[in-house]
């Protein structure tokens, strides 16, 4: 605030746990006249991550407060019951039609992970290249999320060559050619290491560390 970085067309505010997010929305930011978008990031929504060795398929603040037996209807409002949050909850129970709706009322976008927004499936068993593939279409919620009024910032788009996704046949897809069909797709924003090329076709970029 200091430096007068406030304008809401060129901040967002994201974060991994819905709980800081409300705070921002319902106490921090009105406290200071602050209306900025929050933006939701979503880590891998398949379910398939084992939360004995990482916790990336959960919000952590929500596994934290459930399991020390906290009031989640005093943390989260209304979202505790729409969302049926409990100990055990994963990102994807968050974006079926009424969750997703629950979810608007409280932020203005959701930061999904590219692997997850495309559909990536493994390599075939025996591939010469193990890299992921694209899916055969853009994960499910993301229309029902632009219906909504959700921004869309997927993450991380990087050039290098271990971080880039094949096609349905096995070829390597440039950072240029993935970006391209996340446009397509529906996104409105994405997180970038290499952000002129996202910035060329006048997406909202964040840059990555």
């Amino acid at each position: 605030m200091a430096a007068g970085f406030t304008d809401p067309g060129r901040v967002f505010i994201q974060s991994f746990e819905l709980a800081n997010l409300r705070r921002l929305r319902h106490e921090l930011m009105p406290a200071r006249g602050l209306a900025l978008p929050l933006v939701f990031l979503l880590g891998d929504v398949s379910g398939r991550s084992d939360p004995a060795t990482s916790n990336f398929g959960q919000p952590y603040d929500v596994v934290w407060h459930a399991r020390r037996g906290d009031d989640l209807a005093a943390l989260y409002g209304p979202l505790a019951g729409a969302l049926g949050l409990h100990a055990g909850s994963h990102y994807g129970e968050f974006l079926g039609p009424a969750a997703l709706a629950a979810l608007r009322r409280e932020v203005d976008g959701l930061g999904p992970w590219i692997p997850s927004l495309v559909q990536a499936v493994p390599a075939p068993e025996g591939a010469a290249d193990p890299r992921p593939r694209l899916g055969p279409a853009m994960a499910p919620w993301l229309a029902e999320a632009r219906r909504l009024g959700f921004a869309v910032h997927a993450y991380t788009l990087r050039p290098e060559p271990p971080f880039r996704l094949l096609d349905a046949g096995g070829r390597e897809l440039s950072s240029a050619e993935l970006l391209r069909h996340l446009v397509a797709g529906g996104i409105t924003g994405i997180f970038a290491d290499a952000p002129g090329e996202a910035a060329a076709l006048g997406l909202p970029v964040r840059a990555c560390p």
